[in-house]
């Protein structure tokens, strides 16, 4: 019996005995290209976790905020709120009225209702009569009023100067009050010249007419507005009070974002802070706009904070505080740039 050993089954499966047999096309047809895109699928979270590994190695990310200053505009003293000049979101220039108050000082207030009393007083004594005893008692004490006066104005002279200086007063304002600590001064100049009896003859008329005169100054201080300025430009961010509201003195009223001076918050890893150099130029990501910009370490970091919920691309932080560096971006920002809080990363 002779043995053949023939591989022409092996090079062809179509030939059958030298004859071509006509196959058919298989039923269960399946391209290549769906089986890599299969395998893709399938290996694609790996290849996305070896390469966030590899790019951990080679690059230093930290998650950060863009900072806007903030300028709080408080009030000098106590009033009503009579108009508010900008809405929310609006742009201001440095020098714009954000709010006009109405003053509300209890000083005022008080001072008026003592000399209300005391022109009462004064009117009564003067429709009667009454012993020189008496008249002389009186003199002494118009007198002490006169000096509780002119300390008052004194007082209201030297504050008035102060609000002048912050803006927040004017130079009428501050020259009625002067006027007023002179005219004090020029009545007890005159007391002490004349006789004693001549004060006591003269003086209830006299203190009579000095206490309508301040009776109407003081009205009219109380009744005087001010206005609120911006010190620098920028965008209104919040509105604190709404119009005819009170308020007390140091309560903040309007909170202005700076869009002059633009900051960067970041917090780096405490393994990767001895990647941060004092000066050095870095890149910064923008996640908004994906576009990139350059920016320098402006100080030296000096605390460590919990890291903002809601900056980070990372998915799995390695620590829940981070060493606040505040960075300075070289380059200027898109107008939908400008916005406090935005988030952004750090690439070291």
């Amino acid at each position: 019996m002779k043995v053949s050993f023939s591989t022409t089954k092996a090079k062809d499966s179509t030939m059958e005995n030298h004859i071509k047999v006509p196959y058919s096309a298989g039923k269960r047809n399946f391209p290549q290209i769906k089986w890599m895109g299969i395998l893709i699928l399938i290996f694609l979270p790996f290849l996305y976790l070896i390469g966030q590994i590899l790019w951990a190695n080679i690059f230093t990310t930290s998650p950060g905020m863009i900072y806007l200053d903030r300028q709080v505009i408080n009030s000098p003293e106590d009033g009503i709120v009579e108009e508010i000049k900008f809405n929310h979101g609006d742009a201001v220039n440095a020098g714009d009225i954000l709010i006009k108050i109405k003053r509300r000082l209890p000083e005022n207030y008080k001072q008026i209702a003592l000399l209300e009393a005391e022109r009462e007083t004064l009117t009564n004594q003067n429709a009667g009569s009454s012993s020189g005893s008496s008249r002389r008692k009186a003199g002494g004490e118009n007198v002490q009023l006169l000096q509780e006066n002119l300390s008052y104005y004194q007082i209201l002279r030297d504050h008035t100067a102060q609000l002048l200086e912050r803006g927040a007063a004017t130079q009428a304002e501050l020259n009625e009050a002067e006027t007023k600590v002179r005219e004090i001064k020029a009545t007890l100049a005159g007391m002490n010249e004349v006789s004693s009896t001549q004060i006591i003859e003269n003086q209830g008329q006299l203190r009579l007419a000095q206490v309508e005169n301040s009776l109407a100054s003081l009205r009219n201080l109380a009744e005087i507005s001010l206005e609120l300025k911006a010190n620098k430009g920028g965008t209104v961010d919040q509105i604190l009070v709404s119009t005819g509201q009170s308020f007390a003195a140091g309560e903040p009223l309007v909170t202005v974002l700076n869009s002059e001076k633009v900051r960067i918050v970041t917090y780096v890893e405490p393994d990767d802070f001895g990647k941060v150099q004092y000066g050095n130029e870095i890149m910064v990501k923008i996640l908004s706009s994906k576009r990139k910009v350059k920016a320098v370490v402006e100080k030296v970091p000096i605390q460590a904070e919990l890291v903002p919920k809601g900056i980070s691309e990372s998915l799995y932080p390695t620590s829940m505080r981070g060493i606040q560096v505040i960075l300075k971006i070289n380059e200027p920002l898109h107008s939908d740039e400008f916005i406090d809080g935005l988030p952004v990363t750090v690439i070291w």
